[in-house]
């Protein structure tokens, strides 16, 4: 009997809360003790206080008193004062923490520590091939490309020219990149593979094997690299000081977006 009695009372409550209006800011600052801070007059807002000398130890209130261009601040009091810790930004749905001028979707501005799993969708591209019975391909001192036969996950990237080449479509960022070829080789020949931007090596990207016994290379590594607008990824490899005639029989490269 109590609990029903408790559940009328709350659901009471709660037609009150909902049935109150407040037009305008002063309507909510006449309705409230807000301290000193007589800014919420102008914004609106809810002041938290406590004690005999109103000492205000959280705040939430607009940024602006714009009614369709407004940012929500949330502060809180520590022994330093009271100042902003996030933000919500109502034209672009961005969140700050550590900032008031939220530029993503999510804005940090200092350290993260995720102790679960973080999922996310992001700018990507790869292509890639794979011939049990191998390409012919020609590993000499200088760089040769490499020719793939599929593109997978263009999300950002257009697969262009000659079947070697990732365009960039997604605008300037920062992407790691992930690449791993294995072929046919010569016993204790060195190997060298590394990503081109635009023709240009990036050296952060290099991979290096020696041709095993039984004949065979394999090579990878990952880097970082930096890709503006139209930009063009390839991945090549070479023989240093040496020439193979060999095969190429799996190869691939994937890029995801990580930064501006």
């Amino acid at each position: 009997m109590k609990q029903i009695i408790t559940i009328i009372i709350i659901l009471s409550l709660i037609g009150l809360v909902s049935a109150v209006t407040w037009t305008t800011p002063s309507d909510v600052y006449s309705s409230f003790d807000w301290g000193s801070d007589t800014s919420y007059f102008t914004y609106g807002g809810i002041d938290f206080s406590y004690g005999s000398a109103d000492h205000t130890i959280a705040y939430i209130k607009p940024k602006t008193n714009s009614a369709y261009n407004t940012t929500l601040l949330f502060g809180v009091s520590s022994a330093l004062g009271i100042a902003d810790i996030m933000a919500l930004d109502g034209i672009s749905g961005n969140v700050g923490i550590g900032t008031t001028a939220p530029t993503h979707k999510l804005n940090v501005v200092g350290s993260v520590n995720i102790t679960g799993n973080a999922t996310y969708n992001s700018y990507y591209g790869g292509m890639w091939f794979h011939d049990h019975t191998g390409i012919p391909i020609e590993w000499n001192d200088t760089y040769q490309k490499f020719q793939f036969e599929n593109a997978t996950n263009l999300n950002g990237f257009s697969w262009v020219g000659n079947k070697s080449k990732l365009m960039n479509t997604n605008g300037n960022g920062m992407y790691q990149v992930h690449w791993n070829a294995v072929g046919t080789g010569t016993n204790n020949h060195i190997y060298h593979g590394a990503i081109f931007v635009n023709e240009v090596e990036q050296e952060n990207t290099i991979g290096h094997a020696t041709g095993d016994g039984n004949g065979e290379v394999r090579i990878d590594s990952f880097g970082f690299i930096y890709l503006n607008t139209n930009d063009n990824v390839t991945m090549r490899g070479r023989d240093v000081g040496g020439t193979t005639s060999g095969t190429a029989i799996f190869a691939n490269i994937n890029l995801v977006r990580i930064g501006n």
